[in-house]
């Protein structure tokens, strides 16, 4: 969970998991980078995860390890 809660899919980072028994990771404030996103996906073993296009681009470019444990 990274969004402001003004943001439309903040609901979906929130109640999605809570909904089907997940665990809600919230990140740290501020610019993450994909280094900062690849600790959260690991450390916390991120089984579901929703992100922007982009940001998913560049994670697959940079970080594709990390999401190894996604389903």
């Amino acid at each position: 969970f990274h969004s402001a809660m003004a943001f439309d899919a903040s609901t979906y980072e929130m109640w999605v998991p809570w909904l089907n028994g997940g665990t809600l990771v919230v990140a740290p404030a501020g610019h993450l980078d994909t280094a900062t996103y690849r600790r959260l996906l690991t450390e916390h073993s991120v089984t579901a995860l929703w992100m922007t296009a982009g940001l998913f681009r560049v994670m697959a470019e940079e970080a594709p390890e990390a999401f190894a444990g996604v389903r």
